[in-house]
């Protein structure tokens, strides 16, 4: 396993799965753990922390560890999480918990592509009553300067398509809610497509989508990203 500059020599490394019980009963973790397992010396020991400890127990009755593997799911105390990590400034993290803070916001997962040379599709944001604080989204831990905020946007719309700050966007587009907490994204289909919007959201029982043939206005009620439909 590779060790930061400023972790011990250890023949023993304990690395805590700090993540839901169901997540870290899962498969992914178990062939993580398994793969980690091989990479020794020093000999692997997981820690599970389990839902009990992270939603009852207090940071300071957490067991140490060298090494922390720490991610987000529904129902996740990030905030405790990122309170352990700065008890033990000389903890190993797998995953930067500070980056999971700003991915629960869509744009910064556009931006931090962009900023590592990661293509994405052509998109535009299109920010609403944002200019001093961006919006706070549930799981997200605030500080006295995150989230920061955006500069609202401009939006005119017509039949088959919309300039949001000088861009033009045309359809099929997708209207993607700014929080990723929130799946709810509609796919705006042009005339010469028989029009009309897609809505998807997260799976009811065999269905995650319905289609509204007499809808194509977009929606104004807060912060959207749009990006051209890929089929």
């Amino acid at each position: 396993m590779k060790k930061s500059s400023s972790m011990p020599s250890l023949s023993v490394m304990k690395v805590g799965l700090c993540a839901m019980d169901k997540k870290v009963d899962g498969k992914p973790m178990k062939e993580l753990m398994s793969r980690l397992s091989k990479l020794g010396p020093p000999q692997v020991q997981f820690v599970k922390f389990g839902d009990d400890m992270l939603l009852n127990a207090p940071v300071e009755q957490w067991p140490e560890c060298q090494c922390l593997i720490a991610f987000y799911s529904e129902g996740f105390p990030l905030n405790k999480a990122m309170q352990y990590k700065e008890m033990y400034p000389d903890l190993y993290l797998l995953n930067d918990l500070d980056v999971q803070n700003r991915l629960f916001d869509r744009r910064w997962v556009y931006k931090l592509c962009e900023d590592k040379g990661i293509p994405t599709p052509r998109h535009v944001l299109c920010n609403r009553g944002e200019d001093e604080r961006g919006q706070l989204i549930e799981g997200m831990v605030p500080s006295a300067c995150f989230p920061p905020g955006w500069p609202s946007s401009s939006l005119e719309e017509f039949e088959d398509y919309i300039i949001v700050d000088g861009m033009r966007m045309d359809k099929p587009f997708v209207e993607k809610p700014a929080s990723g907490e929130d799946h709810n994204v509609w796919i705006y289909y042009p005339r010469s497509a028989g029009g009309g919007i897609k809505k998807l959201f997260r799976k009811v029982g065999n269905k995650s989508s319905d289609f509204s043939a007499d809808e194509n206005k977009v929606r104004r009620d807060k912060s959207y990203i749009y990006e051209e439909f890929m089929p």
